[in-house]
């Protein structure tokens, strides 16, 4: 069965997506129905949102108190590189709440790899950024 929009909805409040399914939800935003939003949403609850950083620049202005760097000047995020069939093709950045220590954002957008084919421009400028509240 082939996953879907209402599939990945559901997970994603329950879970952070796997990177198999970051991936697929990336390079097949449009078949599933994702739109594309224009600009960022305000003081977003836990979801899933699409956006092209050439058109939206600022789709991390979100209203949200993310924690800072030492320096206060710049958010706190943490970078990794996601493995989907044993290459890195998945880039995330996780940032954490300063106001509830459970809220989480994290970012992710295709990554250039070698081995793997050059990505469309499209796909290569869009972000996937995805909300939640982390209770155990």
């Amino acid at each position: 069965m082939e996953n879907s929009r209402e599939f990945y909805a559901a997970a994603a409040q329950q879970r952070w997506l796997l990177p198999e399914e970051v991936f697929d939800v990336l390079c097949r935003h449009e078949p599933l129905g994702l739109f594309v939003s224009g600009a960022p949403p305000r003081l977003p609850p836990g979801a899933l949102f699409l956006f092209d950083r050439r058109t939206c620049k600022r789709f991390r202005k979100d209203g949200h108190n993310w924690l800072t760097r030492k320096s206060g000047a710049r958010i706190r995020e943490d970078h990794v590189k996601l493995r989907v069939g044993g290459l890195p093709r998945v880039a995330a950045a996780h940032a954490h709440s300063a106001d509830v220590a459970a809220f989480h954002r994290r970012t992710y957008h295709l990554a250039e790899c070698d081995g793997a084919p050059k990505l469309a421009d499209d796909l290569a400028a869009l972000s996937l950024v995805h909300y939640r509240l982390c209770v155990r």
